[in-house]
């Protein structure tokens, strides 16, 4: 039956233009994120704050999560939905000492960051302020 032919070209057709349009959508949804957390700055700040605070000896870790396929996880369902950037602020004071500030785009593309698993506003004065913070907790807990 030639229709049938026809019609299991089509529909592969369409199942392959829908896949193209869904990873679209992604590599947009991402694109996005990359400019929201930019706009921050978070990466300067804490390139800053290292220099000033810790005189340069912390590394500075950008992790993506779309970057890394984790064993066991099968997201391909949500693929771009929960693509967040994480900032780590890695550095040695007698022992392992990290600082972590997250940012993401929620379900509702609504975005969001996070320092020290504490959500913050998103805004240059609150990501300061909350950094700040955290580095004073650091110190008292190292002390």
């Amino acid at each position: 039956m030639p229709w049938l032919d026809d019609l299991n070209r089509l529909r592969v057709r369409v199942d392959n233009e829908g896949y193209g349009r869904q990873m679209s959508e992604v590599a947009e949804r991402r694109g996005l994120l990359e400019k929201y957390a930019d706009g921050l700055g978070v990466e300067k700040l804490l390139t800053q704050m290292n220099d000033v605070l810790l005189d340069g000896g912390a590394r500075l870790i950008v992790d993506r999560s779309w970057q890394y396929d984790f064993e066991g996880d099968d997201d391909s369902d949500f693929e771009g939905l929960n693509d967040q950037i994480l900032y780590t602020l890695y550095w040695h004071d007698g022992d392992p000492v990290e600082l972590e500030v997250l940012v993401g785009i929620d379900d509702d593309d609504a975005g969001y960051v996070m320092v020290d698993d504490e959500e913050i506003d998103d805004d240059a004065d609150s990501i300061q302020e909350a950094l700040l913070d955290a580095f004073r907790d650091i110190a008292e807990i190292t002390k």
